[in-house]
């Protein structure tokens, strides 16, 4: 590379996106990936460098000490306790952070010196709905049991009394029918109560699901293709027609294997994701919560070869595709170390077609990543 090279400002906020999105930012992995110094990097694109987060632990601290105040109805806590929920060290808190362990047995108030910390509201107010919704459980529980002993003890009492020899010859028809008629309001203040306690327990389970931020409990299977022939003949200098048809068969034979895989699979749902080599499915906010799920991931398929796959299909199947440039899948490939060749791209993306209302899809979804990213 020429010395004086310097990139467009457009290509290295395109370079920290795609990185960031990878997890894996760095100025030194961007000055590597865009074939410059750092030094050079600094000198000319700094403003471009995201800024970094100062006392990101410090504000995990204070804000897991509010949820857990929410949570429990509790001021006093254990370091551990602390560090196990906010995801950091023991150590980290004795040696980093030792002005906030007062705080964290109940000594001062986060409330009161810590109003203006990063909002967090929401699930404030959620964990001590779920605690009141338990400590009401735990009441209507309690009811339940006392009214029971009540009616056993008031029953027992009436028994006691009574002459348990002549007890099985009552010929007394009125107190039978006042005991029937004690037993049958006893059995429906009963019931009302389970009914309370029922619904009680249904919005409790509702909202401990609201505040499931992260996790699922789908099993997802994700199908792509192997590109690793495409990358040796890349090397060996094919030609573009030759590189073309290589890619063509290898999606072929991933679709041949991803119709077997949902045969034997059976999912609830099936994802068809064409990236068009511009990102990855993560970068897509649709995350399935439950069910067995499976993903194909193709870069380069016909209308009619897809039509013919969601024919074959007996399951519910979604479409899903980036509608992203030749330029980003371009970065994009060169931050994945796929090998596919910039000629290929430009060619995929002259001729790329997105699914239409005439195939069978259950849905069609398409998205720009650059622009979800953004927001």
């Amino acid at each position: 590379m020429m010395k004086d090279y310097l990139p467009t400002e457009e290509t290295v906020l395109a370079m920290i996106e795609l990185l960031e999105n990878e997890g894996s930012f760095s100025p030194i992995k961007v000055a590597s990936e865009l074939g410059i110094s750092v030094g050079k990097l600094n000198k000319h694109y700094r403003h471009l460098l995201p800024q970094k987060k100062t006392n990101t632990n410090h504000d995990k601290i204070i804000n897991t000490i509010k949820l857990l105040q929410a949570r429990t109805g509790e001021t006093k806590f254990g370091i551990t306790q602390v560090a196990r929920e906010a995801q950091i060290s023991r150590s980290s808190i004795y040696e980093d952070y030792p002005d906030l362990i007062d705080y964290i047995k109940g000594k001062k108030s986060v409330e009161k010196d810590f109003a203006d910390s990063e909002s967090i509201s929401d699930q404030m107010q959620l964990e001590s709905k779920i605690r009141q919704l338990k400590q009401q459980l735990i009441e209507k529980d309690k009811q339940t049991q006392a009214i029971i002993e009540k009616e056993r003890n008031q029953t027992f009492s009436t028994l006691m009394k009574s002459d348990l020899n002549n007890f099985s010859v009552i010929t007394d028809e009125a107190e039978l029918h006042k005991l029937r008629i004690q037993s049958r309001e006893l059995i429906s203040q009963n019931k009302e109560l389970i009914r309370k306690q029922s619904n009680l327990e249904f919005e409790l389970a509702e909202l401990k699901t609201n505040t499931t931020i992260l996790g699922t409990s789908a099993k997802v299977d994700h199908l792509s293709a192997d590109y690793s022939l495409l990358l040796k003949a890349r090397e060996q200098a094919y030609p573009l027609k030759e590189l073309k048809k290589l890619l063509v068969e290898t999606e072929d034979d991933l679709l041949q294997k991803a119709i077997t895989h949902i045969q034997l699979t059976k999912p609830s749902l099936v994802i068809f994701f064409q990236p068009f080599f511009s990102c990855k499915f993560e970068q897509f906010p649709f995350v399935p919560r439950d069910g067995n799920i499976v993903i194909v991931e193709t870069n380069f398929i016909s209308p009619l070869k897809r039509k013919s796959f969601i024919d074959l299909l007996e399951f519910p199947c979604i479409y899903i595709a980036a509608d992203s440039s030749s330029s980003r899948a371009k970065l994009f490939l060169k931050s994945t170390r796929l090998g596919i060749s910039q000629e290929l791209v430009e060619d995929i993306y002259e001729h790329r077609q997105f699914a239409g209302s005439d195939e069978k899809f259950d849905g069609i979804m398409i998205f720009n990543p650059r622009k979800l990213n953004a927001d």
